[in-house]
């Protein structure tokens, strides 16, 4: 409640007293007027029901609206991005969910097409998505206009506010990561980067038409940042799939910014999950170990959904676990395809060399595969220790290939296994062939 004396001509008014909604009375023990005056009429104006929210750690920012007509709120907009005052800024009139616009301050701004997203902070800045279109918006300082904005693209921006996640780059420097319409971006020290060129044949298929399913009916995609791992997973839904069935996994320790032909690219790192465990609508990082006492290292654990799904389900992904639930699982490692110049010929005369810490009775097996599966050719180790070693250097034999256009190579379990097995490293001595 707020009084006015006629000393000023009622020009000022007092806070007198604070009481609950539906109190019919208050009374004023005061003998002197004393207190704030009221605030200015538009100070304490109600968001709109947003759909993204974020902090920069000092405001709460929203963007987007849930509903279409104003209410007691301000006017909603798909457009509009919002913020509360400074934390800490105001005595009386608290930091929670209100906006300012009045003649003098104005806590709010407007971008040029429908919001996706939020991702930030970012090096102090903010970053705002459209669906073909990203703004950065970079504090001012100023409590009249807390940000302004910079148009940094009109053709890119990202296609779901759950893409987007804080990671690093190669340096450990924070950056921020999002999947596009066209395909998977950050924004590093380096500035704005396309990271897809890797995973194109992922993203669009061999027809150069998207393999990813945009018009996705559930989740077209969504990612997290596995930081003990230094690993962004993109879990993305494909063909006529309505939920993920793929997880894009970039390390970002293995990205580089290289030079190849005079275009400078973000290459390398990239890495395709298949399985059951990549069908999943949503994830979090959570303590490894649950219970009174939460354990300080986290695990990724995902919203499964799919295959043998019948109910919600949370799996913990990661970890020492050999199964995927009750159910045996096969891993294996396929790498990508070794070629030289057109024309010339690979060949392994030599065996290959595993080097690997023991593991009683796990059975390694490594196919060679020639030309696209023309031809393949299998081994295998075994990593159970002679003696006290704790790792071991092993030879596959048998697994040689000549006179391949292209050579790719597959090692882990031959078929689903409960065992769990670390690979240090694969040796495999291809040499050029001579001309024929």
């Amino acid at each position: 409640m707020y009084v006015f004396s006629d000393d000023d001509n009622y020009a000022t008014g007092y806070l007198s007293a604070t009481t609950a909604i539906g109190t019919t009375t208050a009374i004023d023990n005061a003998t002197a007027l004393s207190g704030n005056a009221p605030p200015v009429s538009g100070a304490n104006t109600a968001w709109p029901s947003v759909k993204y929210l974020i902090t920069d750690g000092a405001h709460l920012v929203g963007a987007g609206a849930w509903e279409t007509s104003a209410g007691t709120g301000f006017s909603p907009s798909t457009r509009l991005v919002v913020w509360t005052p400074a934390l800490g800024s105001t005595t009386t009139d608290g930091d929670d969910e209100r906006m300012s616009d009045t003649t003098t301050q104005k806590s709010y701004l407007y971008v040029d097409a429908g919001v996706t997203g939020l991702g930030g902070p970012l090096y102090g800045s903010l970053f705002v998505f459209g669906y073909r279109s990203v703004w950065k918006m970079v504090p001012t300082g100023q409590a009249s206009a807390a940000y302004t904005r910079l148009t940094l693209r009109s053709d890119i921006g990202c296609i779901r506010h759950q893409t987007i996640c804080m990671g690093e780059d190669a340096q450990g420097r924070p950056a921020l990561y999002w999947l596009s319409h066209i395909g998977p971006y950050r924004m590093s020290a380096d500035g704005l980067q396309y990271i897809g060129r890797d995973v194109e044949d992922q993203w669009f298929g061999t027809n150069g038409l998207s393999a990813v399913n945009l018009s996705a009916t559930s989740v077209v995609g969504w990612s997290i940042f596995v930081s003990n791992l230094h690993q962004d997973w993109f879990y993305v839904s494909t063909g006529s799939n309505n939920d993920p069935n793929i997880k894009l996994v970039f390390d970002c320790r293995l990205g580089r910014v290289v030079d190849i032909r005079n275009i400078t690219t973000v290459r390398y790192g990239w890495a395709r999950h298949t399985g059951v465990s990549t069908e999943a609508r949503c994830g979090v990082l959570f303590a490894n170990t649950l219970g009174t006492s939460m354990s300080r290292d986290l695990l990724p654990y995902i919203g499964r959904t799919g295959t043998g799904i019948t109910a919600p389900t949370l799996w913990k992904a990661g970890g020492s676990t050999t199964q995927d639930g009750s159910t045996n699982y096969q891993g294996l490692l396929t790498t990508k395809a070794y070629s030289l110049q057109p024309g010339s010929n690979l060949s392994m005369r030599d065996d290959a060399y595993l080097i690997a810490p023991t593991s009683a009775s796990v059975t390694i097996t490594l196919t060679t595969n020639r030309d696209f599966s023309a031809e393949t050719a299998t081994s295998t180790v075994v990593l159970t220790a002679v003696g006290s070693e704790s790792r071991n250097l092993l030879k596959f034999e048998g697994a040689a290939v000549g006179q391949a256009g292209y050579v790719q190579f597959q090692v882990g379990d031959a078929a689903a296994a409960n065992t769990t097995w670390t690979l240090d490293g694969l040796v495999t001595p291809l040499t050029k062939d001579d001309p024929r």
